[in-house]
């Protein structure tokens, strides 16, 4: 059973770049128009919907300003997010809630792009935040790639067990949609076409994107229209407060969504943020209050921050397991599949199901190592495909559970 709904906001990724996701991932969702508090979004019998999608610069979508060569300062590339986004890469993911005020002096809008900043992160642990972990997997691991079939990048929450879904174009990192797994064969799906990112990344881009959602059976309106506008204003080093400096692109980012009827606008949402990227692959995206300035000293509602956990992502460093979770996903049959087993978990067996709820193994779990590492051979045999997974502890309650891709 799925229930689709078309989510009226650009979230926390994301998603990277995203997340709540990589760029603007939804997994620990922190605004009002978020899954948890859905009150924009359709809910029950969703709209029946045509979707077009489009950049509306000229020039090959994106303008930039005149520049030399050697203003360009940091740049981000196609292959920078490419390397964040890597299968078996981990994510650590922070938000504070919106209603939080937060102070940052953000400096100026450099109009030359000679003009290196250096911006001072505020230290989230001085405010009451959450954090999230999340996995970067292949999109077919989520199940739902025939939902989203032009995706090509997934990341997965274990907590939520959900699956954010991107596409990578030449252009930019856009955000399908979010997916929620409530059991085998059922889910929430959120579909959210907003643009995560822009791509490259220097000073001087503009970019827009305009998404265009027809309504066949909607009594209230007729369309909607999203437009996204990022402009990289500045390039520079963003001290973080946990992993110290790091080379970054700001950009000033401005969301607007216009729903229509009869060729009037009827509703709209707008707001603005400021996001840096960096180049290894941390991010911080800050919500303005209503009426702040873009420039000097500025405050904020609320603040997100993603990063790769270790290493930056440069290094290809290997990455720890999500606690309860597998690693790696997707496995390949007749390789090792390490399970990270929950502390309090003596005993115990995991039960694996195919998607036709049939149990294909059934793994005994009676002598865990000291770091609660389990590892299990998966069997030579088993056909391709994804696999359902149960953890059981010594009592037979179930404890977590999962999906595992087997190629």
């Amino acid at each position: 059973m799925k229930k689709r709904i078309l989510l009226f906001a650009l979230s926390c990724l994301c998603s990277i770049a995203g997340y709540d996701a990589f760029a603007a991932p939804l997994l620990a969702c922190d605004v009002p128009d978020c899954p948890e508090n859905c009150g924009n979004g359709f809910s029950g019998q969703a709209p029946i919907f045509i979707r077009s999608y489009k950049h509306s610069k000229k020039s090959n979508h994106v303008a930039l300003k005149n520049q030399s060569h050697s203003q360009l300062g940091v740049t981000i590339s196609k292959s920078d997010f490419e390397a964040h986004l890597s299968i078996g890469n981990m994510r650590s993911f922070k938000y504070i809630p919106v209603g939080n005020i937060i102070s940052m002096d953000v400096k100026e809008i450099d109009q030359t792009g000679d003009t290196p900043q250096t911006w001072d992160m505020p230290n989230f642990n001085n405010y009451t935040n959450t954090e999230v972990l999340m996995q970067h997997v292949a999109p077919q691991a989520s199940g739902y790639l025939n939902e989203y079939p032009t995706a090509t990048h997934c990341i997965y929450s274990p907590e939520r067990n959900a699956y954010e879904m991107f596409e990578m174009t030449d252009d930019d990192l856009f955000e399908l949609g979010l997916i929620y797994v409530l059991g085998p064969n059922e889910a929430d799906l959120f579909d959210l076409f907003t643009t995560a990112s822009p791509l490259p990344l220097e000073w001087g881009l503009k970019f827009e994107g305009i998404v265009t959602v027809l309504y066949t059976q909607d009594p209230d309106a007729d369309s909607t229209v999203f437009t996204q506008l990022y402009e990289a204003v500045a390039t520079g080093t963003l001290n973080t407060y946990d992993d110290g400096p790091q080379d970054a692109v700001k950009l000033n980012f401005n969301y607007l969504r216009q729903d229509f009827k009869n060729g009037q606008v009827i509703d709209q949402n707008q707001y603005d943020e400021i996001v840096w990227y960096c180049k290894s692959g941390h991010y911080l995206r800050g919500t303005l209050l209503t009426g702040a300035p873009m420039e000097g000293l500025t405050t904020f509602n609320h603040m997100k921050y993603q990063k790769l956990t270790g290493s930056s992502s440069a290094t290809h460093s290997a990455q720890p397991v999500l606690p309860g979770r597998q690693f790696p996903n997707p496995v390949t049959a007749g390789e090792i599949l390490t399970v990270q087993l929950p502390e309090s978990l003596v005993s115990g067996h995991i039960e694996v199901m195919n998607m036709r709820g049939v149990v294909v193994a059934n793994i005994d779990i009676s002598h865990p190592s000291a770091d609660h590492v389990f590892e299990v051979q998966v069997p030579a045999q088993l056909p391709a495909g994804m696999y359902a997974y149960s953890l059981f502890n010594q009592k037979n309650e179930r404890v977590t559970s999962g999906k595992v891709q087997v190629q």
